[in-house]
């Protein structure tokens, strides 16, 4: 089971490699095989995709980023109106 998007990259390389490997023979049972490995790395990589969506939902709900090093990129300057002239 992946917990890490680096171990559902590497379970995905993984099922790509031996269905590049053995594609062509497969047999039904082995298609199934390999959707099931599919649906076992999406079900153990989901939480953390979870996780993911509500820090992004906090951090752009509140007005600045809460990490020091974001600060001063926090509120970017607004560029002045340009203004026409009269004849």
């Amino acid at each position: 089971m992946v917990e890490t998007a680096e171990e559902f990259a590497d379970e995905l390389k993984t099922l790509r490699d031996e269905i590049k490997e053995k594609g062509r023979s497969a047999d039904a049972k082995l298609i199934a095989s390999w959707l099931d490995r599919l649906i076992i790395a999406l079900e153990g990589i989901t939480p953390a995709l979870g996780m993911m969506d509500e820090e992004i939902d906090v951090v752009s709900e509140s007005e600045e980023c809460p990490c020091e090093c974001c600060r001063p990129l926090a509120k970017p300057r607004k560029k002045a109106a340009k203004t026409k002239k009269k004849r």
